[in-house]
């Protein structure tokens, strides 16, 4: 139990210092934009663009323990810094760091990682529901299909972002013209960035889907490690394994 508890401090310790160096860094950046906006009048399209990008991630990074303190769920640290190292690739390296235009497969890499992240957090919820909720009994291939829905949902959501922050900002998230002579694309190459990124959500979601779907039927839970649970429920679990550790 002692090993166990040094185990989960040295991990908080970890995400707290990865947390605190991420916001740092985004703030840095949101003074920077925000400074452009003023001064630079020939980038200030771009620079706006950043603040709100920043604005936006910044606050993102507070929504695991918002779920937490308020909601009383407790969401595994590894997962959380999957997600804060997520948010990392897309805001700083991705959008800030110009990833998008210089590295060919990180859009795909991040597009197809949102589809399984979001996977874990869809089978999170019925799950939280399947223990919770007096006759409610989601059926494997329910939740698998529902995983995959949530998913593309959300990846469309996202798209509409995009393209709102590309007509407001003049900014290239869609990936409507080339990132590096500016020329705008035409016909079909000009939804091809879109297309690709809903197709990424979707076979990410459904890697995710089929795990799950074969976890449940088999019973081995071990999409559990990675998944959003009540504090009540996991406070139960380490008391019962605290109270087999007295008895041995």
């Amino acid at each position: 139990l002692m090993a166990l508890k040094s185990k989960l401090t040295k991990s908080n310790l970890i995400k707290k210092i990865i947390y605190i160096s991420f916001r740092v860094l985004i703030l840095f950046l949101l003074i920077l934009s925000i400074i452009g906006v003023i001064i630079d009048e020939e980038n200030r399209g771009q620079s706006l663009f950043s603040v709100v990008h920043s604005a936006i991630f910044l606050i993102l990074s507070f929504i695991p323990s918002i779920i937490e303190k308020k909601f009383k769920y407790e969401i595994p640290d590894f997962m959380q810094v999957v997600y804060i190292l997520f948010c990392l690739a897309n805001n700083i390296l991705g959008e800030i760091g110009n990833f998008y235009a210089t590295v060919s497969w990180w859009d795909d890499m991040l597009h197809t990682m949102s589809g399984v992240l979001i996977g874990i957090v869809g089978f999170s919820l019925i799950d939280i529901l399947n223990k919770n909720v007096e006759g409610f009994k989601a059926s494997p291939l329910f939740t698998a299909i529902f995983v995959i829905c949530l998913a593309v949902t959300v990846g469309v959501v996202w798209e509409i972002i995009e393209y709102g922050a590309d007509y407001l900002t003049g900014s290239n998230m869609q990936r409507f013209r080339n990132s590096i002579t500016n020329e705008p694309y035409v016909g079909q190459e000009a939804l091809t960035d879109t297309m690709s990124d809903l197709v990424e959500a979707l076979l990410g979601s459904m890697f995710i889907s089929i795990i799950g779907y074969i976890d449940m039927v088999k019973k081995k839970n071990r999409l559990s490690r990675f998944s959003i649970s009540k504090i009540n429920e996991k406070y139960e679990i380490n008391k019962e394994s605290s109270a087999g550790e007295k008895n041995e």
